[in-house]
């Protein structure tokens, strides 16, 4: 550790949260740590002046956080080395991330890789000095000599995307380039050394978005790697299916050891027999379906259930030293520990608000995120006396600020199910005059999804509810951690359901007094935007809307990056059902609309496609309703800079003062 700064002086602290505050806040990510616990590593990112810089924080329990890395440059994806002596991490060189390595004890990072295309994701540690890392190497000739040739040469080549495959795009990346995923290793005691290929073949993680080395992991006696991926090619319908591989270190084949599965395999984690614990899902198209965890041998592929039958899903899990299994899912709207045990769950202590995340298995106890609508992440660590604060990074800036009141509420639902409805009310000092104040409903995406009580970077509720309003989360039929049924009950219709309940939360609202039933709005993004595009084709009880990259022709979405699931969510298919296919689709039901409406989208955005915004904003014009378009030619289905998403949120709260205020 060396060359490191004082913590800059806060500056000033507003009354209250503001768009200008929420982009000064650091933020938390994520904790690495020795195995033992004894060093945890924490990533903090600000944006200074726009500029994204994440910094590496040593945190202890009785300890101030001392800054680990340079804060001139971004350093991110940490991983400590199994002794604790040193931690890895990404850094940007001649625009692609390379690899670093740090001795804590003192000194200079070194770089570990010059690999033509940049390093992938995390590293992941074998022992205390090789690691794995993942980077993209020519298909024909993956070596990094050739790739570096085929780099240099691209002012040559003529722009153009050519493919016969299924998948062809993800989110706002391309997969059109004669590229592939491979695993290398590499060994601090051979700075010098080229680092060894472990990976032959064609392959592909199937979602850019997922860290690759949460996909890899090697034996512990360092003889076989394993790794979660899929060939580009996909399945016998063109579907990328990822499987559990394996693969000798020293050479050799490689075996699918899932290939039976029909779902994705992920995670793959060596126990200390020498088993893979791996999450297996049940279906292939259906992206929130069951998972369960399985024990693989990789001698003979013979399964044990870790885990089976659990009405909830895994949205992480972290094996420890001695085998220890945590995992981190999500129960009615809250993220929750669960400890595996004898193919049961033990839930781990449960904070007082919001929830835990990003679960990191030591032998001094479980480091999580934890975070709430009224509280940005802040990293904790879990054992068997409770919960202790390890980083207290941004909620300093916030003390003393009254960010709402977080309820919970019950409405009865479509089918006169019970559905959760999380209410922020906004701080009093917000609210003006004596009556109810205006209703916003928060509406979230996939529609797979929770709008939960955790703290949102891109929606953040606080920072509506400053405005003076009540904020309504609806976890409506479809969302999950209620159930799979309850998942599952939207599949074939996005509509019906999903309509009944937010407008069943409504009513509630408006009955009690606790909102003003003439000043309601809806906003959303991606499914978000389907619905409340289909609540303006029937209805008209809202005041104004606001639909951000949302979903309004399905036939169109047949354009979308990865589209093998649509036939299902939207009950027909567009080649042999197309009448069945349209029934909910908001563009049938246009001429309906009537509720003035703010359509924002990004110009990059490859799982809603753009059209999808603009023909929705085009019918709105076209109608003579009042309605404002708002494109990012640079943005993807988020808007992630910093001076754009002040934007974004200057054109969507602008909006809604337009029409909320009295």
């Amino acid at each position: 550790m060396t060359d490191q700064p004082d913590q800059p002086d806060q500056p000033d602290q507003p009354d209250q949260l503001t768009t200008s505050l929420l982009w000064e806040l650091p933020r938390v990510g994520a904790p690495a740590a020795s195995p033992d616990g004894s060093v945890v590593v924490v990533p903090v990112t600000t944006h200074e002046h726009g500029t994204p810089r994440t910094v590496l924080w040593l945190v202890g329990e009785d300890t101030e956080p001392v800054p680990v890395t340079r804060v001139d440059v971004s350093s991110s994806a940490p991983t400590v080395a199994p002794d604790g002596a040193h931690v890895a991490f990404g850094r940007t060189v001649d625009d692609r991330r390379q690899l670093f390595v740090l001795p804590l004890s003192g000194g200079e990072a070194r770089q570990m890789t010059d690999v033509p295309l940049g390093v992938l994701g995390s590293a992941r540690w074998v022992d205390d000095h090789r690691l794995l890392v993942v980077t993209r190497l020519l298909v024909e000739d993956p070596t990094l000599e050739a790739t570096t040739a085929w780099r240099d040469a691209a002012d040559e080549r003529p722009n153009v995307l050519a493919t016969e495959r299924r998948i062809s795009r993800v989110w706002d990346t391309w997969h059109t380039d004669p590229l592939t995923q491979h695993v290398l290793l590499l060994d601090l005691h051979q700075p010098d050394a080229e680092p060894v290929d472990l990976t032959p073949g064609e392959w592909l993680l199937p979602d850019p978005l997922m860290d690759p080395g949460d996909h890899v992991d090697l034996s512990p006696d360092g003889s076989l790697l394993a790794f979660t991926t899929t060939h580009p090619d996909g399945d016998e319908d063109g579907v990328p299916v990822p499987c559990l591989h394996v693969v000798p270190v020293a050479g050799g084949d490689v075996r699918c050891l899932t290939r039976d599965n029909p779902g994705a395999a992920g995670a793959p984690r060596f126990l200390p027999d020498g088993r893979i614990a791996v999450t297996l899902q049940r279906e292939r198209d259906f992206y929130a379906a069951p998972i369960d965890l399985w024990a693989i041998d990789p001698s003979d592929r013979a399964r044990t259930a870790l885990l089976r039958d659990v009405d909830h899903g895994m949205e992480s899990v972290s094996v420890g030293p001695e085998g220890r299994i945590v995992i981190g899912t999500e129960l009615r709207g809250r993220g929750r520990l669960l400890e595996v045990v004898d193919g049961a769950t033990s839930p781990l202590p449960e904070p007082a608000t919001g929830g835990l995340s990003s679960p990191f298995v030591t032998s001094a106890g479980v480091l999580a995120v934890h975070a709430s609508l009224t509280e940005p992440p802040e990293v904790v660590r879990v054992d068997s006396d409770g919960i202790t604060q390890l980083t207290r990074m941004a909620r300093p800036r916030l003390q003393g600020m009254d960010l709402g009141r977080v309820e919970e509420r019950l409405v009865v639902g479509a089918g006169g199910d019970d559905v959760q409805v999380l209410v922020l009310h906004p701080p009093a000092a917000a609210v003006e005059g004596d009556g109810p104040p205006p209703l916003v409903h928060l509406i979230h995406g996939g529609p797979h999804g929770t709008f939960g009580d955790t703290w949102h970077w891109r929606w953040c509720a606080a920072n509506v509810a400053a405005q003076g309003w009540v904020i309504a989360c609806v976890n409506f039929h479809g969302s999950t951690s209620f159930g799979h049924e309850f998942t599952r009950s939207i599949q074939g219709d996005w509509a019906t359901a999903p309509t009944a309940d937010v407008l069943a939360a409504t009513d509630a609202l408006i009955a009690d007094g606790t909102v003003d039933p003439d000043r309601t709005a809806i906003a959303g993004g991606s499914y978000g935007g389907y619905l409340t595009t289909w609540l303006c084709t029937q209805t008209d009880r809202f005041t104004t809307a606001v639909a951000h990259a949302a979903v309004t022709d399905f036939g169109g979405m047949w354009a979308t990056d990865w589209g093998s699931g649509l036939p299902d969510a939207f009950g027909g298919s567009l080649a042999q059902d197309p009448e069945a296919t349209y029934r909910f689709s908001p563009s049938w039901h246009y001429a309906k609309l009537r509720t003035p409406m703010l359509v924002l989208h990004g110009e990059r955005d490859l799982r809603v496609p753009i059209d999808q915004g603009r023909a929705l904003y085009g019918v709105l014009q076209e109608l003579r309703i009042e309605s404002r378009l708002v494109v990012f030619p640079d943005e993807n289905h988020w808007v992630l800079d910093r001076r754009r998403s002040e934007r974004w949120y200057d054109e969507v709260l602008g909006w809604l003062h337009r029409f909320l205020d009295a």
